[in-house]
C-alpha cells in the first residue's frame, strides 16, 4: 500500500509532526500496530466498490492542526464505483489514544465521511489527480470541525436526521461559496436507500457502536441558506428529499445547479 498527498508520493515516517502531541504521534509511526478496527472498516469499504491501493495522507501536518482520534496523520480511502469516486476518511471511528488527547471523551464517533462524485465531474480520476482535488480539502475541514469540537455526527443525525457544516473556502470549490466566502455541507443525505438519515453501515457491531458511512454533500449558497432557515434538521431533510427525487442524490461537483427551483416549484403546486 502506498501513500499520496496532494503533491507527491511519501512515506508516513517522512511527515513532519508538531506539537505536544509529537513525540507520541512519531514514535507511533516507528511501530506496526495492528488495527483489527481498520481491517474491518476495508472490509466494509470493499462492499461499496473497489478500494485502491493508495492511501491519501493529510502531509504536511497543519499546525496547529488536531490529530484524529488515534491518528497524528489524517488519511483516506478512494473507493472505485461504477461511475464515479467515493473518498471516505479512515479513522474517525477509532478509539481515542490518550497519548495524543488529554481531554479524550468516554465515547467514540463510530462514524466514517465521505465524499462521492461523479467521474465526468473529475478532470483527472486517476488516484493522484483525485488526491490533488478538492475532494481531500473538503474533507480535511470538515473533520477539523467534528473533532476538536467533539460533534457527535451520530448522535445528532439520529436526532435531527440531517446536520449542516459552515466550512471554511476550499480551492476548487468557488463557485459553490457563500457571501461569507464558505462552504456549506449538508449530512443526512444516504449512500443506500432512500431515507434521509438512514445511513450505511460500515461495520456491523453492537447496535450502539455500529459504525456509520456518512456522506458529505456541498450545497449551493442558497441551498444552505435554506437550510438554516429554521432549527432544526426539517430543512435539511427536505433538501435531502428532493436530492434523492432528482437523482443526484449525496453526490458533490462544483458547478451542481441549485434544487431550490424545485422545491419551490412543487410548493407552489401544492393544494
Amino acid at each position: 500500500m502506498s501513500v499520496i498527498t496532494a503533491v507527491a508520493v511519501l512515506m508516513l515516517t517522512q511527515a513532519p509532526v508538531e506539537k505536544s502531541w509529537g513525540r507520541a504521534a512519531a514514535a507511533k509511526t516507528k511501530r506496526v500496530k495492528v488495527n483489527p478496527l481498520e481491517a474491518a472498516r476495508a472490509e466494509g469499504l470493499a462492499k461499496f466498490g473497489t478500494v485502491t491501493e493508495q492511501v491519501v495522507a493529510r502531509l504536511p501536518v497543519p499546525t496547529p492542526g488536531p490529530p484524529w482520534p488515534s491518528l497524528a496523520i489524517a488519511k483516506l480511502k478512494i473507493v472505485r464505483r461504477e461511475k464515479s469516486v467515493l473518498v471516505v476518511t479512515d479513522g474517525l471511528s477509532d478509539e481515542w489514544d490518550r497519548t495524543l488527547h488529554d481531554d479524550a471523551p468516554d465515547w467514540t464517533f463510530d462514524v466514517e465521511v465521505g465524499v462521492e462524485v461523479p467521474l465526468e465531474q473529475l478532470e483527472d480520476s486517476s488516484d493522484q489527480g483525485i488526491a490533488k482535488s478538492w475532494v481531500p480539502q473538503l474533507l480535511w475541514s470538515l473533520t477539523d470541525a467534528i473533532v476538536p469540537d467533539r460533534i457527535d455526527v451520530k448522535g445528532r443525525l439520529g436526532k435531527f436526521d440531517s446536520l449542516t457544516f459552515e466550512l471554511d473556502p476550499v480551492a476548487g470549490l468557488e463557485a459553490l461559496q457563500t457571501k461569507r466566502k464558505t462552504v456549506g455541507v449538508l449530512l443526512g443525505v444516504p449512500l443506500v436507500g432512500d431515507a434521509v438519515g438512514s445511513e450505511a453501515i460500515l461495520v456491523p457491531r453492537e447496535k450502539v457502536n455500529t459504525i456509520w458511512l456518512v456522506t458529505a454533500k456541498v450545497l449551493t449558497p442558497d441551498e444552505f441558506d435554506y437550510a438554516l432557515s429554521v432549527n432544526g434538521g426539517e430543512r435539511g431533510v427536505e433538501l435531502g428529499n428532493a436530492f434523492i427525487a432528482r437523482g443526484d442524490r449525496h453526490q458533490s461537483w462544483p458547478n451542481r445547479r441549485s434544487i431550490l427551483p424545485t422545491i419551490k416549484n412543487k410548493r407552489r403546486k401544492s393544494p
